[in-house]
């Protein structure tokens, strides 16, 4: 029987061969979400860049105050963060994600050890990350805001 309608994928994306969950509605949207950040181990995509990429458009672009950002493409986004962070050693804890207007909007503390050769941790920091979601259901734009300046979180990685 399968999942519902509204959850099975509208069809094969040629460049990824993955599929899309197009139509869903941000309630469903928010579920994947979730998922996602793994809120009960603060293991999830974040750290691993590990994410529901069905729910992403493949040109979706990353923007926030991180010096890598912007970052045009999911592909390309999920590369990076996928080697950012220590996994044993760092955590992004959701604190909440909630429908707002036509958006998700996450609220996030995070603490982390960059993979560099010299291991700099981070200072410890909350932030925002808006999806917004295009007329298919897709999320087009992962926009994060951080509490510290990029100034100040890059004199932890010296």
């Amino acid at each position: 029987m399968g999942p519902p309608q509204a959850m099975r994928p509208a069809g094969v994306n040629k460049k990824l061969q993955r599929m899309k969950y197009k139509g869903v509605s941000l309630e469903e949207l928010r579920t994947f979400v979730w998922r996602d950040w793994k809120p009960e181990t603060g293991k999830g995509y974040y750290i691993t860049g590990k994410l529901t990429t069905a729910c992403y458009r493949d040109d979706c672009l990353f923007s926030g105050p991180d010096p890598d950002m912007p970052i045009k493409g999911l592909r390309k986004y999920v590369g990076v963060a996928a080697h950012l962070f220590d996994f044993d050693q760092s955590r992004a804890t959701l604190k909440s994600l909630e429908v707002v207007d036509d958006t998700l909007v996450a609220e996030w503390r995070l603490r982390g050890i960059l993979r560099l050769p010299w291991h700099p941790h981070l200072p410890t920091f909350s932030g925002k990350t808006v999806y917004h979601v295009d007329t298919d259901g897709l999320i087009e734009q992962h926009e994060e805001f951080w509490n510290i300046s990029v100034a100040h979180a890059f004199c932890f990685t010296l």
